[in-house]
């Protein structure tokens, strides 16, 4: 009986040993699952953001595309007409414009064989030949026509009078003027009636280059003191008005270019503080007359002072518009008579934050990372050598090796310290030559002109950037 329960356990065991050996299998290959699922999803959403990327940069290439094509060749063809070439394969145009329908019928009306082989053969964005009933109704073409003086209108009789008849016509007026008492003065007999009246003609006192130059003064005025985008010149309806006025006027736009000048020039005397700066700038405002709404910002490096500054009397042009109560004059009186500081939206400079980005930023982020000692050294041995270039005697002897002066970085000049490590790696050949000659117990590892090298991989985008900015 025993036994037969002894093998009946022993089976039990022998299973549940398989089973949790199973068991154990199972988690493991869930867990390689589990693992390989995270990676997936992690180059699955690393895709995603590739693919977004891609995306946004074809959108930004094909606008940037479309914008140069459509700037191309907006002096030949229409805007309906550069979309159909830039589309190619969109069979139909939703709408030809009245434009690009006149500018077609006048084309085929010189030669409609030319106009289909423009458009079939050398496919030119052009309209189709089928119009409706209504645009074969409703075109009208128009051409250049020659009236003699010699022909005229009788308007009582509402006929044309020809030169033939013309004395006969003449005398029939006279006998009319005479007996209709109603005309105060008779007609001459060499008189005729012409149908197109010449118009009296204009005195002119004002010469034509004067008047321009006037206009260009206003148009300027408007622009700047009234903070109107440039673009106002090109607008049609802008355009007409000055038609309107004088039609031998004319708008040249291109010759509208942004300019810059030096306003003032100050000696700051004192502490640089930051009121003390906002006064300064307050008292420049004033001396040139600029309003608030006049300044759309000012840039400056990322001293505190300059930021303090703005962070305490700065302003937004829209808060202050939003502010203003137009219908209580009494306390806008009493404002004016104090003397309250408000300074424009305020800009760092670019390039001032992109030396910080090279020199304080990298500094910092290095003394916290794993090549803190390998930094120090290297720079450490440069500093040396920079420090020995200013000496007479050991600037000589580098002159002597290399057959120039070191340059050596400044904090106040922007590209210092690549330019001066750019100078060093020239010569990193004969960079532990001149440590002997100098007795300078020290030399350049490898691993340090290896760095060097990186270093100046790293820096050169942000020089470069800062050539272009500073120029």
């Amino acid at each position: 009986m025993y036994k037969i329960k002894l093998i009946k356990l022993y089976k039990h065991i022998i299973v549940f040993i398989r089973l949790k050996c199973d068991y154990a299998s199972i988690q493991n290959q869930n867990q390689k699952l589990t693992e390989c699922n995270e990676k997936y999803k992690a180059l699955i959403f690393d895709l995603q953001k590739k693919i977004k990327w891609y995306e946004q940069f074809v959108k930004l290439e094909n606008e940037r595309f479309e914008n140069l094509f459509s700037n191309k060749l907006n002096k030949l063809f229409t805007p309906t007409q550069i979309q159909l070439l830039l589309n190619p394969k969109k069979k139909k145009v939703y709408k030809w414009t009245p434009e690009d329908i006149s500018s077609a019928i006048s084309l085929r009306s010189v030669s409609p064989k030319s106009y289909r082989f423009l458009r079939t053969k050398k496919n030119f964005p052009l309209p189709g030949e089928q119009f409706s009933t209504m645009d074969k109704l409703t075109v009208l073409c128009f051409d250049e026509t020659y009236i003699s003086n010699r022909i005229c209108f009788d308007k009582q009789n509402e006929q044309r009078v020809h030169f033939e008849i013309l004395a006969l016509y003449d005398e029939h007026i006279k006998q009319n003027s005479i007996s209709n008492h109603s005309r105060k003065r008779p007609l001459d007999q060499s008189s005729t009636i012409d149908l197109y009246p010449r118009k009296q003609p204009k005195l002119s006192f004002c010469n034509k280059k004067d008047k321009q130059k006037e206009l260009d003064k206003n148009i300027m005025r408007y622009i700047v003191l009234g903070m109107r985008p440039v673009s106002t010149v090109e607008d049609e309806n802008f355009i007409k008005i000055i038609k309107g006025i004088d039609n031998d006027l004319q708008i040249t736009p291109n010759t509208l270019k942004r300019g810059n000048c030096v306003l003032s020039y100050r000696r700051m005397t004192g502490k640089h503080s930051y009121d003390h700066i906002a006064d300064l700038f307050q008292d420049i405002f004033n001396k040139f007359s600029l309003l608030r709404e006049q300044i759309v910002s000012i840039v400056t490096d990322n001293g505190s002072n300059f930021v303090k500054a703005f962070k305490e009397f700065g302003y937004d042009i829209q808060d202050m518009r939003d502010d203003i109560d137009y219908d209580d004059e009494e306390d806008e009186d009493d404002r004016s008579n104090e003397q309250t500081i408000f300074l424009p939206h305020h800009l760092r400079c670019a390039s001032h934050t992109l030396s910080l980005i090279a020199t304080t930023d990298f500094s910092k982020a290095v003394k916290n990372s794993s090549i803190n000692r390998l930094h120090n050294g290297a720079i450490g041995k440069c500093t040396t050598l920079w420090n020995m270039s200013r000496r007479p005697k050991s600037s000589e002897i580098i002159h002597d090796l290399i057959g120039c002066s070191l340059f050596y970085p400044c904090p106040t000049r922007w590209n210092s310290l690549y330019d001066a490590l750019s100078q060093l790696l020239k010569f990193k050949d004969k960079l532990n030559i001149i440590f002997q000659h100098l007795n300078v117990n020290t030399s350049f590892k490898d691993i340090e002109l290896v760095y060097l090298d990186e270093l100046i991989i790293l820096l050169k985008p942000i020089a470069c950037a800062l050539d272009c900015l500073q120029a």
